[in-house]
């Protein structure tokens, strides 16, 4: 993250920028270089219940300010996007706690 150029002739930038646009959750559904991973959900009464799933690590950004003109990176967390037999794709963020033993 840098400090861009200011636009116009007026006040310069305050605070770091992303150097990238943000990332939709659909383009990373639809990357082809991210394989789909299938497992096995559970075992039914009809057979198994298969999904196919992809976890990506990605950075959480939100808005300080009410007019959303500058994202903060907050945290990295784990994106999982599982896909259903019938193309339903719902997704979560997870964070990830580590406790650490002495």
């Amino acid at each position: 993250m840098t400090i861009p150029p200011s636009k116009t002739k007026g006040r310069k930038y305050k605070y770091p920028r992303p150097s990238f646009p943000p990332v939709k959750v659909a383009d990373y559904a639809n990357d082809e270089q991210l394989p789909w991973q299938r497992i096995i959900l559970a075992e039914g009464a009809k057979g198994p219940i298969v999904a196919d799933v992809k976890c990506v690590r990605v950075v959480v950004c939100t808005s300080s300010t009410p007019y959303v003109n500058y994202l903060a990176p907050k945290e990295a967390v784990w994106l999982y996007i599982r896909r259903y037999a019938n193309d339903r794709i719902p997704f979560a963020m997870r964070r990830i706690i580590r406790q650490w033993k002495s």
